[in-house]
């Protein structure tokens, strides 16, 4: 079966297959944004402070996925593009069970020590029994939600953009209909929450699933072959994008114990809605890197330049817009976004306000750095795309969080993120152009 990544690409051709990846993202953004917005107007702050102390732990599990599906689309679709098609799909298979594996050690490290974990992340006792109902879900169903970041990226790579879009549609409408029946309707607070989320990712699961079952599909299982040379490839290659969910539990934490610090749960609900509407703005740039990553790592493989070099400079427009475009409507629009989540104009809604107008300088910068580690990762250059990541997410954003609330106090905490993208911003500079003449991009 041709794949659909093998064929030439314009401007406009791109966009529409970047765009069912982009509003994929942009739909599991919903997962934790709708349940955010539900929760905050029938729980209230509390509730909506007890999922920011919970997400690290969704971050971490994710991450494994993320790595595997950004370092296994990076090889999988370079053996596509070499015509290494049975290879492809033993490595695919394996990718699977592996997966699978690590969400299974993670069920179990995490029940085992549920309550010790929320403490270490910031749980107060008013929020612990909060962060216990909706963090308990997440951990028992581990090995489901590695292996749905996994299938979203692979599916791109199978050169079906829509039916990816199609699972993650699906899996976000399941999650609303079902935090509006369990919170709004029976009041189950957090934990209806956190069932309806665990639904949608299963729903997903199984649409994908039925894909990649079939021997017909571009990439589909076939017999297990250990290839531990190839998880170790796939896993440097995904490093980067590993290394940013990592990092942003540990900003997470950071924020949130700072907040703590420094405005009480208020202070923790403020940043967490602030990092609602960043993961859906954001969703753009992922989704755009994550959308055009199969069609550089194929053209990459097949020895294409003349068109990598058109890929990069297509991206690059795109990027540069939409950053213009989302930093003004952060803006703009601050306060509309801000008041979706939270109807009721207390504390912690002038204390996100606030936030926002300050947080929203790191929107010009963010998706020129995001695309830029995802470029070299779809190169299989995971050593310098973890570096842009490393650097910008934990090297510089812990820096500036830990050490800027020392002079300028909360406000600290807001401008620390902007501070370091613009920093990662002459990184990602550094290395586009210092690896341009071996790529030929």
């Amino acid at each position: 079966m041709q794949n659909s990544i093998a064929r030439e690409f314009d401007f406009k051709s791109l966009l529409k297959f970047a765009f069912p990846t982009v509003m994929m993202l942009v739909f599991m953004s919903l997962y934790t944004i709708v349940d955010g917005i539900f929760v905050a107007r029938f729980v209230g702050s509390n509730g909506v402070a007890a999922i920011n102390i919970v997400m690290p732990v969704f971050n971490l599990i994710s991450s494994i996925g993320i790595m595997f599906a950004t370092g296994g689309n990076a090889v999988i679709s370079k053996k596509l593009g070499e015509g290494k098609e049975g290879e492809a799909h033993e490595d695919f298979t394996f990718i699977n069970v592996f997966c699978f594996a690590v969400g299974v050690v993670f069920l179990v490290a995490g029940y085992l020590f549920m309550e010790p974990l929320f403490q270490v992340l910031g749980a107060s006792d008013v929020l612990m029994d909060y962060c216990i109902d909706y963090g308990i879900l997440f951990i028992l169903f581990a090995p489901v939600l590695v292996l749905k970041n996994v299938y979203d990226q692979l599916l791109v790579t199978a050169g079906h953009p829509k039916l990816a879009l199609r699972t993650s549609i699906v899996g976000g409408v399941v999650n609303i209909v079902f935090d509006y029946i369990f919170i709004a309707i029976f009041h189950m607070g957090v934990f209806g929450a956190a069932i309806a989320t665990v639904l949608g990712q299963i729903v997903s699961v199984l649409i994908a699933l039925r894909f990649f079952v079939n021997p017909e599909s571009s990439i589909h299982f076939t017999k297990i072959k250990k290839k531990f040379s190839m998880i170790i490839e796939a896993m440097i290659n995904g490093s980067s994008e590993m290394v940013s969910q990592l990092s942003f539990a540990i900003t997470t934490v950071i924020f949130n114990l700072g907040m703590m610090r420094f405005a009480g749960e208020d202070g923790v609900a403020a940043i967490s809605i602030i990092f609602y509407i960043q993961y859906l703005l954001l969703a753009v740039f992922i989704g755009f890197s994550n959308g055009v990553a199969p069609v550089i790592g194929y053209s990459y493989g097949s020895e294409n330049r003349a068109q990598l070099k058109r890929l990069f400079r297509y991206a690059n427009i795109f990027i540069w817009i939409f950053s213009i475009a989302i930093f003004i409507l952060s803006l703009v629009f601050g306060d509309f976004l801000i008041e979706v989540f939270m109807g009721e104009k207390g504390a912690a809604y002038e204390l996100a306000v606030h936030g926002l107008y300050l947080f929203s300088f790191s929107f010009i910068f963010n998706g020129f750095n995001i695309f830029s580690s995802g470029f070299f990762t779809a190169l299989s250059n995971g050593p310098i795309s973890a570096a842009i990541s490393f650097l910008k997410n934990l090297v510089f954003i812990v820096f500036f969080a830990l050490l800027l609330p020392e002079y300028m106090g909360i406000d600290g905490l807001w401008l620390s993120i902007p501070v370091a993208e613009f920093l990662a911003f002459f990184v990602s500079m550094f290395f586009l152009l210092t690896q341009r003449k071996k790529y030929g991009y």
